[in-house]
């Protein structure tokens, strides 16, 4: 995971200012040529600005690789500033050019889908 204080710093500006947390998830391969995945994630404030937290890069795009990154962040947010990071919504586009608002269930790191949109 590639991130800085700074930058974890976003979710813990967001929450206190919304209240809640959410956050976008993506991937992409077209950036890398050796075929691995970089993993973005960010939030956004209240004008809806996108602020980016962390990037990865991952052989796989699966389950697991996304667990791993988002507990990942959630350790630095509890050791840096003991913020334990809990968020409510997540926001992942996918390759059908639909995005995905869903409920998130922060205590296991598991990303259940739920709604689909067009953009």
């Amino acid at each position: 995971m590639f991130s800085s204080k700074v930058l974890l710093e976003n979710i813990i500006t967001q929450h206190n200012s919304q209240g809640k947390t959410f956050f976008h998830i993506d991937a992409t391969y077209k950036l890398l040529t050796n075929g691995f995945t970089l993993l973005t994630l960010g939030t956004e404030n209240a004008s809806h600005n996108f602020r980016l937290i962390a990037c990865a890069i991952s052989a796989h795009e699966n389950t697991i690789a996304y667990e791993e990154f988002l507990k990942s962040i959630k350790r630095a947010l509890k050791e840096f500033y003991e913020f334990d990071w809990k968020p409510v919504y997540v926001i992942m586009y996918t390759q059908c050019n639909k995005f995905y608002i869903s409920n998130f269930k922060a205590h296991s790191m598991h990303v259940p889908y739920s709604k689909s949109y067009k953009r």
